[in-house]
């Protein structure tokens, strides 16, 4: 896995600000510290969820319903995060040769 990193310039250091967040700036260049969390609720994939994921399929495309076997389920969370959320941004060319 790979960590998120950013370049920004110090924020304060104070005792009333959390360890762990983010510095970021807002649009008027206010600095800010930003905490991300996932949410998201684990439940049983017993013989209801597999009926609900039944019906659902038959209803709408099976791999695009919420309903899904955990192993699924995790590989779909997953790629959207790394593809969505946590998108690489392409590294700018390296001038040491130029």
């Amino acid at each position: 896995m790979e960590s998120i990193q950013a370049e920004s310039e110090p924020i304060d250091e104070e005792d009333d600000v959390p360890p762990g967040g983010i510095p970021a700036r807002s649009e008027k260049g206010e600095r800010l510290l930003l905490f991300i969390g996932i949410i998201d609720i684990l439940q049983s994939y017993r013989l209801r969820k597999k009926l609900e994921h039944t019906w659902k399929s038959i209803i709408h495309d099976g791999d695009t319903v919420s309903v899904h076997r955990p192993s699924f389920y995790a590989q779909r969370f997953q790629e959207f995060m790394a593809k969505t959320v946590f998108k690489k941004i392409p590294s700018p060319p390296c001038s040491a040769f130029a």
